[in-house]
């Protein structure tokens, strides 16, 4: 099967969601999450992630965002929340343009089984209802970081410390959301 190259990933992934995406951060950790959900299938994304501040962090995913925004594919907006000193708190909002859906319905013609695969693991993601929510989403992708770090399962206690290590902070509800979310999606496990 051929695999898109990372721009034509995350044009899918932002004209899977019928509103668009809210922040970066969202955007890297669904397909960090969309990557693991989809390795069993020998699918690797032409992007590596590596541990950074607000969890796994791909450059090439940074950098698809904005050549899909320069090449007038992507409608990006900000929203100024707080004024601040010396940087204001804003939200950037992700759209795809008219240009950008008639790219999208290309991509889908081009990469049916890529597509078809990768759309099935959105919907999982979708389905916890958590893909918007920048803090369960986030959580969820350091803990899976952290677990297959680890190589196998861990307790609440464990996932903060190495969180902590990593500089990242979870609370113990944050990380019940998102082991719910990993849960959910396939990608943890109970033990037995």
């Amino acid at each position: 099967m051929n695999t898109p190259q990372i721009y034509d990933i995350v044009l899918m992934l932002i004209g899977l969601n019928d509103n668009g995406f809210q922040g970066k951060t969202n955007i890297q950790k669904n397909i960090y999450l969309l990557e693991k959900m989809l390795s069993p299938e020998k699918i690797e994304f032409p992007c590596r992630f590596r541990p950074y501040f607000y969890g796994p962090f791909s450059r090439e995913v940074s950098n698809a965002l904005d050549l899909l925004r320069d090449t007038r594919l992507l409608q990006v907006s900000e929203t100024v929340y707080a004024k601040g000193d010396p940087f204001d708190v804003t939200q950037t909002s992700y759209h795809l343009t008219p240009m950008g859906i008639v790219a999208f319905d290309s991509v889908k013609d081009e990469y049916p089984d890529f597509f078809s695969l990768f759309n099935v693991a959105f919907d999982k993601i979708k389905g916890t209802h958590c893909h918007e929510k920048t803090k369960i989403i986030s959580a969820a992708a350091k803990i899976e970081l952290i677990l297959s770090a680890e190589g196998g399962p861990l307790t609440q206690e464990s996932i903060k410390q190495k969180a902590q290590q990593l500089g990242w902070t979870l609370d113990g509800d944050g990380i019940k959301a998102a082991v719910k979310v990993l849960l959910d999606t396939g990608l943890a496990k109970k033990p037995d």
